[in-house]
């Protein structure tokens, strides 16, 4: 009991992001980013959970493209087009038609594969498994990345392991994101977009 009272937290294992950069990524310069709905393709979370988990990791994506010097479009004009024009069923078309449909650049898919929970007395563990593709409006896949991360907690007091990995899980997923984007090219702010904003200046 005292070897586990004393080994507090586990951090757990998180591997490296695998990921491809395609050669003309430059050369296609995307700028306008359409971050689509994610997909979760595994069971395990409660419906609730899943909305929940889609809302993070979508809603996060669009922020970081946005530090990141991008321009991702708006989530809620992207959703009234896809409700309008695709009946929500954007996984039917192609990169193109979504990008076309959305005055888009490119269209980033997210997939959320895995969400498995493990808990004992004394032990509690929380593994995301993702990946994301982008695609510009001609259809090219331009960048993907897929990563896979677990942490877990040992300890005494079961209920807080399990709040603190399993259900306080907001800053597990800002973690992965910003794992996963710093793959991405970090887009450079243009002296144009500069030049415009100081015209105005005396």
């Amino acid at each position: 009991m005292a070897l586990v009272a004393a080994v507090a937290a586990l951090t757990g294992c998180a591997s490296s992001v695998n990921y491809t950069l395609e050669p003309g990524y430059g050369k296609a310069s995307p700028v306008k980013i359409a971050v689509l709905p994610v997909i979760i393709s595994r069971k395990d979370p409660g419906a609730s959970e899943n909305q929940d988990i889609g809302r993070l990791f979508r809603g996060m994506s669009f922020e970081r493209l946005r530090q990141m010097n991008y321009r991702p479009v708006p989530l809620e004009e992207m959703d009234g087009r896809l409700n309008k024009q695709a009946d929500g069923r954007f996984m039917d078309k192609t990169p193109q038609e979504v990008a076309r449909m959305l005055d888009a650049d490119a269209v980033l898919y997210i997939r959320i594969a895995g969400w498995d929970k493990g808990k004992l007395p004394a032990y509690a563990s929380l593994k995301v498994e993702g990946s994301y593709e982008l695609y510009s409006s001609d259809g090219r896949r331009l960048w993907n990345a897929s990563y896979s991360t677990k942490e877990a907690d040992l300890g005494l007091d079961g209920k807080t392991m399990e709040l603190g990995v399993i259900k306080a899980y907001e800053p597990r997923i800002q973690r992965f994101v910003d794992a996963v984007f710093s793959t991405l090219p970090q887009r450079e702010a243009q002296q144009q977009e500069e030049k415009t904003f100081y015209q105005w200046l005396p």
